[in-house]
């Protein structure tokens, strides 16, 4: 009779999953996933839900679909973490456009010159004085700190390609913790 309690114990799970796979999701709910996912309220899902698709949805319906239990629970988790790791590859990609203008960028922040006027002829000439404000300093060495540019690079390497290394390795080791 303790095995029958056992198997009792774990069939409302069970009967969870089931009635999950079991169920017919509408296009309603995965606009709802996506709302919510761009921080709507349960009651601006469901009054745009309503609009859209002609059908009364309440917000306390909208509330439930993602509460623990609810028929959009698993769903939204997953639809966060697969859209969350999309957007992260895309920052990563365009970071590594970004990047490698840095240093053209240091360059030409660093000799940055004060400009001022020629009180003979009214024009605006250089001074020769180098503009280099404590604002732009701190940037700079904030960014080099960020980026793990404090070393010299060996010859013949980039630094950069370095940074985007451990970035790779870093990004591959969490992805293999999340499938153990």
């Amino acid at each position: 009779m303790s095995n029958n309690k056992q198997q009792n114990a774990t069939k409302p799970e069970d009967k969870k999953k089931e009635k999950e796979k079991d169920f017919k999701f509408q296009g309603y709910h995965y606009k709802a996933i996506e709302k919510r996912y761009h921080g709507k309220s349960y009651l601006e899902i469901s009054t745009e839900l309503s609009a859209e698709f002609n059908k009364a949805i309440r917000h306390q319906t909208v509330r439930r679909w993602f509460m623990r239990g609810g028929i959009l629970e698993s769903e939204y988790v997953d639809y966060c973490s697969k859209e969350n790791d999309r957007r992260q590859k895309a920052m990563f990609q365009q970071m590594k456009k970004i990047v490698i203008k840095i240093p053209a960028k240091f360059d030409e922040l660093l000799e940055r010159q004060i400009y001022a006027k020629d009180k003979q002829t009214g024009e605006i000439v250089e001074t020769g004085i180098k503009q280099c404000d404590m604002v732009t300093v701190q940037t700079l060495k904030l960014i080099v700190e960020m980026l793990g540019l404090k070393e010299a690079p060996k010859d013949g390497e980039d630094p950069l390609d370095a940074y985007f290394d451990r970035l790779e390795s870093r990004h591959k080791n969490d992805a293999d913790n999340e499938s153990i």
